[in-house]
């Protein structure tokens, strides 16, 4: 599975009803080349987007980083649940 996650902290000043308004958000992904960051882009393609249309994208090359960041409230990203 491929899910959107956030800390249960995370506030969003934005409703989120669609793709196209979690653009919105502040969005952490790691660097290009993980499978992650392949998924998230395939499906922002298959709706006519790309990874810039985000306002605020944060590029980490550390999935623990990405984790620690979320856990302490700040921003949402994307995990593949295995």
């Amino acid at each position: 599975e491929f899910l959107p996650v956030c800390s249960a902290n995370y506030s969003s000043y934005n409703k989120i009803y669609s793709l196209g308004d979690i653009l919105k958000e502040r969005l952490i992904v790691r660097k290009q080349g993980s499978g992650t960051r392949e998924v998230l882009e395939r499906i922002l393609k298959e709706n006519n987007l790309i990874i810039q249309d985000f306002q605020y994208l944060t590029e980490i090359g550390n999935l623990n980083t990405i984790k620690s960041m979320i856990c302490n409230g700040m921003d949402i990203s994307f995990f593949i649940i295995q």
